[in-house]
C-alpha cells in the first residue's frame, strides 16, 4: 500500500492542495476551495499500492478552482499518472492550469503533456512566451505502469520537470510569471474561464492519483522525497522580503522599477491630480482590439496567434481558433478622447516606438521609444488634447498588458464636493459582511501570504473593533499593502474620485497605486505610478472614471512601493476619502464605460458560450451587463447584448429571465401597395448587404485576412456564396473570397491538398477546405479552384481505407495533409469528418470524374451499411469497424456524403438514411401562404436588427456572426446553396445576378416548387420602376426549357395577364434575363422541354486573369482542362474593347484530368502591332462556340491592368 500521510487535521508546512481520492473528490487539503467545479466521466477506484486513483475517461470534466490552491509566482505541481491503454505517437495534454484571464482561446497558463516520445511541461509568463521543458522516456511505461510527474517553477529561475523523482530537464528563465488563476485539472480540451471540456482531438483520457500542489519550488532532493510516498519534512515557512537580493529583483522587475534610470517620474507637486483618459476604441489594422486597454492585466494586445513566434510558443497543439489578423501585433492605433494628457504607463514585453497620428494614419509626431526588457514603463511627454497614438512593435506579437493615460497635475479633489473620509488600519474589519469576506477570499486566493498585508480603511472616527484579528506579519513579506474600503451602498450617488494622503517615507522610493473596480477585482479603475522623494506627503488625488459603487462590495486599492519601509505600520492613520457627484452625473461616464466592457467580453465570449456561475468570463459579463441595465434599463447596446445571450433557449430564460430587456423593435411600416412579406424580405437582403459590405470593406485587408484568424474567417464566409447568389454584390463578394480563400495558401496552410494543421475532422474542414468549396459555390467553374479541389481529391486515397469489413472510412479523427492519429481514440470516423471534403463532392457535381465518384460512392456505401433498426451508426472505429454510440459522436454531417451520392447516382437509399435535419427543398404545388411568409420575414427581419451592431461594430468571434440564412436561401433560390454545416452540395436550382446591384433589395422572391426539371418563382417588385436581373441555372438538368412568365392578379400564383413564352438554352451558369414590372406579382414557370447533353459527357476548357502572362514573345495564355471528356482542337481568341477578333492561335486536343492532376496548355497569342496596354481587351477559348462544353462561364477573361509580365 502506498504510504503517501494522510492529513489529520494539519498540513505539512508549504503544501497548498492535496487530493488523494479519501474524501471522494474533494481534496483532502485545499487552501481554496476543495471541491471540484466541474466533474463528469472519472471515477475512484482501488490500487494495492496509491490507496485509490481517478480513472478520467476519454471525455471527462474534472476541475478544481486555483485560486489560493496554486499561485504563479512559485510552486510545485506533482502526481502519479498512467496511460491506461496503449500511447502511439500522438500527443495528448496530461494536465493543465489555466489563466484568470486571457487574450488566447486555450488560456493556458501550464501544461504537462505526453509529446509523442516522453513528457514535456511549459509555464507561460505574463507577456505570452513560455518556458518549456522535455524529456524522452524510452521505452515508455506500459499502461498499467504508474509514473511520478513532478513540475517545478519559480520566477526567479524558471522550471523543472521531475520523472519518478529524477530531474529530467529544466529551464533556467527567469521572467514574470506573477498572475491570476483560475481552474486546474487533468487531460481535457481546455480547462479555463469559459470552458471545461473534453472534445474533437482531446479526447484522451488516463489514471491520475494523489494531485499535490507546493507554494515554492522545491528542491531535487524534496522532489524526490515526495516521488517515494513521503511529504518533505520540516519545510520552513516560505519568507520573501526585499532583503534578498533575488526576491528584490523579481519584486523590482514586476513593478518596472528594475532599472533605475527609468524610474517612474516625480510629482508635479505633492498635492498631485492624476486624471485617468479612458480609451473607447482601439484598432490593429482593421480590427477593434481593446483588450490592452480594459485594465486587466492577463489580457492583451495582441491576440494571441496560432502559429506564434514568441519564445516556446511553438506547439503540437495548434489550435485553429486565434481569433486576429496574422500581421496582428505590428502596431495598435489608440483613439483618444478630447480632453488634455501628459502621461503614459504601458505594461507587457512589447518595445518599440508611440507616435501621433492623423486619421489616414500618418506619423504627425514622435512621442517615444519604448525599451526593451521592460514590464511597466513610464512616460511624460507634453501636454496633448485628444488624437490618435500609435504604438509600432519592434517585434510582432510581443504584448502590452495594459496602456494607461493620464493628466498629470498639480492639483486637487473638487472643492465642496460632498466625500466620505477614512482612517486607515492595519488588519481585516468587518470580516463578517459578505462582501467584505469575499474581497478577504479573492487576495487570498490571488496573492501569496508575503503579498497579503491588508488594511481596512475605517469612516473616521470609527474605532476598530478590537476582536477583529489584523492580518499583518509586520516583519516580512513584499511591500505591497492591500486596502479594502466597506462603503454604504448609495445608488443618488456615484463615486468621482478617491484622494489619499500618504506619510512620509525616510528614503526616495517608487510608488504604485491600484483602484481596483469595485465591480471585478481583477481589473484596474486606475493603475499610477509615480516616484516620491523623501519626506515628502503626497496628496494624491485620483480622478478616476466616474462610478455607481455597486451594492454588496468594496473599494479595494493596492498600493505597492520600492522601499521596505512602506509597511502598514507606517501607513496607520492615513486618510483616504471617496469623492462624490450626482449619480445622473456619474452615468455619463459610468455606462459608456460599462458598454465598452460588455462589448469586449460579449466579442470573446461568444465562442465557448458560458453561461455557468463557475466560469469567470460569464460572471465578468454578467456583473458588467446587469450593471448597465440596472442603472439605464432603457439602454439599447445592452439590451441588444442580453437579449442576443439570454433569450435563446427556453432553459436560459427562465434562468436568467432572457425576456427580461428585449430590446424594442420598431418595425418598418410596409407601404400599403405592397405584401407585407416581400417588403420584409428585401429588408433582410437590406441587412445581408449591409454585412458583407461592412467585412469587405472594413475589416478585410490587402492579404484577404478578416482578422477572426484564417479558420474562423472560412467558417463565417460560408455565408456569403449564398448572399452573392441570391443577387447581393455577386462580382465584389466572389473578389473577397477568392483574396481569403488564397489567403490560405499563400500562408501555407495546405499541404498535399489537406491542412496543414494537425486538427480534429471538424476544424480541418475549416482550414481552408471549405473555402474552396465556397468559392465553387459561387463561381463552379473556376479553373484555380477546381484543380486545388483535385489536389484535396488525390488525398482521399491516403486519408480514407478499406478495412476488414470491407468499408471504406476516414481512417482518422486528428490529421493534416502529412501525418494522422490512427490509434484510440483518433483512429474513428464520425459523420462530421466528410464536411472537409466537400470540394471533392462540388469538383464531382462539375465534371463526374469516374475515380471521383467511385471512391466517394465507397465513402457513402461504408457510411450507409451501418444504417440499421432506423438509426445511421455514423461514429465508427476504422480498423474493427465497430459501431460507436452514435451520440458520442456529432450531431449532423452524414448528409454531406449521403446527398452527394443521392445526387451522383440517383439512388434515393442515400438520402432516406440521412438522420433527420430541417429540409429547405422547396417541392409544395399549393398556393404560397403569403401570411406565413410574412410572420417568417418579420421574425428573420427583428432578429437582424437585434444582431446588426454585434455583428458588425461588436467585432465578435467571427464564426459566431450569423443571419438566419436557411430559409431565405431556398426561398429565393429553390434550395440551400452554401452555410455554415451546410456545404455539402449546392442544392438551389438558381441563383440572381441583378443588373443594377441595389435593386436586389428591391424584388421579393419566392420559389415554391423546385426540381431539376421544373422551378416555379413568385416575385414581387417593391419599387416604382421595372428591374432587370439574371436568372441564373443551378442544380437542374441542362437542355432547352420553356420559361413563361405573366402577372399574378388574383392571388393564386398563376399568370392571369401579360403572358410570354419563350423557349430557351438552361443550365447551369448560364443566365437567362428577366424584367420585372413594378408593384405587381411577376410567376415565372420553367419547365425542362428536352433534355441536354448530360455534364459528365462533356468537355471544358477554362481560364482566369492568372492565367495570362506578357512576356517578350507575346501574351501567354494557359489553357485548362476541366471537363469529363477530352476536348477537340479549337483557338483561342484576342478581342478588343470593340469586340472584334483581331489574333488567333490554336489549342490543341487535351484530355481531361480523369486522374484528378491539372491538364494545361500553353499558348502565345503574338502581340505585336498592338498597343502596349491592352487592358481591357478580351482572351476567350473558342470564339465560335464549337465545342461542346460543361459551361462557357470560364471561357473568356478581361486582360487587367495589372497584368504579369516577364521578361520587361
Amino acid at each position: 500500500m502506498f504510504e503517501h500521510p494522510a492529513p489529520d487535521g494539519s498540513r505539512p508546512e508549504g503544501l497548498l492542495f492535496y487530493t488523494s481520492g479519501v474524501n471522494g473528490f474533494d481534496a483532502d487539503i485545499a487552501s481554496g476551495r476543495g471541491d471540484t467545479t466541474f466533474l463528469s466521466s472519472v471515477e475512484i477506484r482501488p490500487d494495492p499500492k496509491l490507496g485509490q486513483y481517478f480513472e478520467c475517461g476519454d471525455r471527462q470534466r474534472f476541475a478544481y478552482k486555483a485560486p489560493g490552491n496554486i499561485y504563479a509566482q512559485r510552486g510545485t505541481l506533482s502526481f502519479f499518472w498512467r496511460s491506461r491503454y496503449p500511447v502511439g505517437p500522438t500527443e495528448f495534454p496530461i494536465f493543465r492550469v489555466s489563466f484568470a484571464d486571457h487574450s488566447s482561446w486555450e488560456q493556458v497558463w501550464l501544461r504537462v503533456d505526453y509529446n509523442g516520445q516522453g513528457f514535456e511541461a511549459f509555464i507561460t509568463d505574463i507577456n505570452l512566451s513560455r518556458a518549456r521543458v522535455s524529456a524522452d522516456v524510452s521505452p515508455f511505461p506500459a499502461p498499467n505502469q504508474w509514473t511520478f510527474l513532478t513540475v517545478a517553477w519559480d520566477e526567479t529561475y524558471g522550471i523543472k520537470l521531475h520523472i519518478n523523482g529524477k530531474l529530467s530537464a529544466w529551464e533556467e528563465r527567469p521572467a514574470v510569471y506573477f498572475t491570476g488563476l483560475d481552474q486546474f485539472g487533468p487531460h481535457s480540451r481546455i480547462i479555463g474561464t469559459w470552458n471545461v471540456s473534453s472534445a474533437y482531438n482531446y479526447i484522451r483520457g488516463g489514471d491520475i492519483a494523489h494531485i499535490s500542489i507546493f507554494d515554492r519550488m522545491l528542491t531535487d532532493e524534496q522532489i524526490e522525497t515526495l516521488s517515494q510516498g513521503q511529504f518533505p519534512q520540516n519545510l520552513p515557512k516560505l519568507e520573501m522580503s526585499l532583503d534578498s537580493p533575488s526576491s528584490r529583483r523579481e519584486w523590482l522587475q514586476r513593478n518596472g522599477w528594475d532599472d533605475f534610470a527609468l524610474l517612474p517620474p516625480a510629482l508635479p507637486a505633492e498635492h498631485a491630480s492624476i486624471r485617468k483618459v479612458e480609451i473607447h476604441d482601439a484598432y490593429d489594422l482593421k480590427r477593434w482590439w481593446w483588450k490592452g486597454c480594459d485594465g486587466i492585466r492577463e489580457t492583451t494586445w495582441p491576440g494571441v496567434y496560432n502559429r506564434s513566434k514568441l519564445k516556446g510558443r511553438s506547439d503540437y497543439f495548434m489550435l485553429p481558433d486565434w481569433d486576429c489578423y496574422s500581421l496582428s501585433g505590428k502596431a495598435i492605433t489608440f483613439h483618444l478622447p478630447e480632453e488634455p494628457w501628459n502621461h503614459v504607463e504601458i505594461s507587457g514585453s512589447a518595445w518599440g516606438k508611440m507616435e501621433v497620428v492623423d486619421e489616414a494614419g500618418q506619423a504627425m509626431e514622435n512621442l517615444f521609444s519604448r525599451p526593451q526588457g521592460r514590464e511597466r514603463s513610464f512616460h511624460q511627454v507634453h501636454p496633448h488634447t485628444g488624437s490618435r497614438i500609435r504604438f509600432t512593435n519592434q517585434v510582432q506579437e510581443e504584448p502590452i498588458g495594459d496602456i494607461s493615460v493620464f493628466c498629470l497635475k498639480e492639483g486637487g479633489a473638487p472643492k465642496d464636493a460632498p466625500s466620505r473620509s477614512y482612517t486607515l488600519h492595519p488588519g481585516l474589519y468587518g470580516g463578517e459582511r459578505p462582501e467584505t469576506a469575499e474581497l478577504r477570499r479573492f487576495v487570498n486566493g490571488r496573492f501569496a501570504p508575503y503579498e497579503r498585508h491588508i488594511m481596512t480603511a475605517l469612516p473616521e472616527g470609527t474605532a476598530p473593533d478590537s476582536l477583529a484579528a489584523p492580518e499583518l506579519d509586520p516583519d516580512g513579506g513584499f511591500p505591497m499593502v492591500n486596502i479594502v474600503v466597506p462603503y454604504e451602498y448609495d445608488p443618488s450617488q456615484g463615486l468621482d474620485g478617491v484622494e489619499l494622503s500618504l506619510p512620509a517615507l525616510p528614503e526616495a522610493a517608487c510608488l504604485s497605486v491600484q483602484i481596483r473596480d469595485p465591480l471585478w477585482y481583477h481589473r484596474n479603475l486606475t493603475h499610477f505610478n509615480f516616484t516620491v522623494r523623501a519626506g515628502e506627503r503626497p496628496v494624491l488625488w485620483f480622478d478616476t472614471r466616474d462610478r455607481i459603487l455597486p451594492k454588496g462590495r468594496c473599494l479595494y486599492l493596492i498600493l505597492s512601493c520600492s522601499s521596505v519601509a512602506f509597511t502598514p505600520a507606517l501607513l496607520e492613520g492615513a486618510s483616504l476619502r471617496l469623492v462624490m457627484k450626482p449619480a445622473a452625473e456619474a452615468l455619463k461616464e459610468h455606462i459608456p464605460d460599462r458598454v465598452t466592457q460588455v462589448r469586449d467580453n460579449y466579442a470573446n465570449i461568444l465562442e465557448e458560450g458560458p453561461r455557468h456561475k463557475e466560469f469567470d468570463m460569464f460572471n465578468r459579463l454578467y456583473a458588467d451587463l446587469m450593471d448597465v441595465l440596472e442603472y439605464d434599463p432603457e439602454n439599447e447596446i445592452a439590451r441588444f447584448y442580453y437579449n442576443d445571450y439570454f433569450n435563446t433557449t427556453k432553459k436560459y430564460v427562465q434562468e436568467f429571465r432572457g425576456d427580461k430587456f428585449k430590446p424594442h423593435w420598431n418595425p418598418t411600416p410596409c407601404p400599403e401597395d405592397v405584401p407585407l412579406w416581400a417588403f420584409r424580405q428585401c429588408e433582410f437582403m437590406g441587412y445581408m448587404r449591409r454585412l458583407l459590405d461592412f467585412f469587405i470593406d472594413e475589416r478585410q485587408i490587402e492579404n484577404g485576412e478578416f482578422g477572426g484568424g484564417l479558420s474562423d474567417d472560412g467558417d463565417f464566409t460560408t455565408i456569403w456564396a449564398a448572399g452573392a447568389a441570391m443577387g447581393i454584390k455577386p462580382e465584389k463578394v466572389k473578389r473577397s473570397l477568392f483574396k481569403n480563400c488564397d489567403a490560405f495558401y499563400d500562408q501555407g496552410m495546405f499541404t498535399n491538398g489537406l491542412p496543414s494543421l494537425q486538427t480534429d475532422q471538424l476544424h480541418s474542414s475549416e482550414e481552408g477546405l471549405i473555402s474552396v468549396n465556397q468559392c465553387l459555390c459561387l463561381d463552379p467553374s473556376n479553373p484555380k479552384y477546381l484543380e486545388r479541389a483535385m489536389e484535396t481529391s488525390r488525398a482521399l486515397w491516403w486519408i480514407t481505407g478499406v478495412n476488414c469489413a470491407g468499408h471504406r472510412h476516414i481512417r482518422s479523427s486528428y490529421y493534416n495533409g502529412a501525418k494522422m492519429a490512427t490509434e484510440w481514440p483518433w483512429g474513428v470516423t464520425d459523420q462530421v469528418s466528410f464536411y472537409a471534403f466537400s470540394p471533392c463532392v462540388t469538383l464531382a457535381r462539375f465534371n463526374g470524374t469516374p475515380i471521383l465518384k467511385k471512391i466517394l460512392l465507397e465513402l457513402a456505401d461504408g457510411l450507409a451499411a451501418h444504417y440499421h433498426d432506423g438509426v445511421l451508426h455514423h461514429y465508427i472505429v476504422y480498423e474493427t469497424d465497430e459501431e460507436l454510440d452514435p451520440k458520442k459522436g456529432r450531431s449532423h454531417g452524414a448528409e454531406s456524403i449521403l446527398m452527394p451520392a443521392y445526387r451522383l447516382t440517383g439512388n434515393r437509399m442515400y438520402k432516406d438514411i440521412i438522420p433527420p435535419r430541417p429540409s429547405y427543398q422547396r417541392l409544395s404545388r399549393k398556393v404560397t401562404d403569403k401570411e406565413k411568409l410574412a410572420g417568417r420575414y418579420n421574425w428573420m427581419v427583428e432578429g437582424a436588427w437585434n444582431r446588426e451592431y454585434i455583428n458588425t461594430l461588436g467585432h465578435p468571434w467571427i464564426d459566431r456572426i450569423t443571419y438566419n440564412m436557411f430559409d431565405i436561401q431556398a426561398d429565393r433560390m429553390g434550395g440551400m446553396c452554401n452555410t455554415r454545416f451546410y456545404c455539402y452540395y449546392p442544392e438551389n436550382g438558381i441563383s440572381w445576378k441583378f443588373h443594377i446591384d441595389d435593386e436586389v433589395e428591391k424584388l421579393a422572391v419566392v420559389v415554391p416548387y423546385c426540381c431539376d426539371r421544373e422551378i416555379k418563382i413568385v416575385a414581387f417588385n417593391i419599387s416604382d420602376k421595372p428591374i432587370v436581373a439574371d436568372v441564373i441555372g443551378g442544380e437542374l438538368l441542362p437542355g432547352t426549357w420553356t420559361f413563361t412568365q405573366g402577372v399574378d392578379t388574383d392571388g393564386d400564383d398563376l399568370p392571369d395577364e401579360d403572358i410570354s413564352s419563350r423557349d430557351v438554352t438552361f443550365e447551369r451558369e448560364l443566365p437567362v434575363t428577366v424584367t420585372f414590372p413594378p408593384k405587381v406579382y411577376t410567376i415565372l414557370s420553367l419547365k425542362l422541354k428536352k433534355e441536354g447533353v448530360p455534364y459528365f459527357e462533356r468537355c471544358d476548357l477554362g481560364i482566369t486573369e492568372e492565367d495570362l502572362t506578357m512576356m517578350p514573345h507575346g501574351l501567354q495564355v494557359r489553357i485548362h482542362s476541366l471537363g469529363a471528356k477530352e476536348s477537340t482542337d479549337t483557338i483561342v481568341a484576342l478581342r478588343n474593347p470593340q469586340g472584334e477578333i483581331v489574333r488567333t492561335a490554336p489549342i490543341r486536343a487535351l484530355p481531361a484530368p480523369d486522374q484528378l492532376f491539372p491538364i494545361h496548355w500553353e499558348v502565345p497569342i503574338p502581340v505585336y502591332g498592338l498597343p502596349e496596354d491592352l487592358s481591357g481587351w478580351t482572351v476567350e477559348i473558342d470564339p465560335e462556340n464549337e465545342l461542346h462544353e460543361i459551361t462557357r462561364a470560364n471561357n473568356a477573361v478581361v486582360i487587367p491592368k495589372n497584368l504579369k509580365r516577364i521578361g520587361y
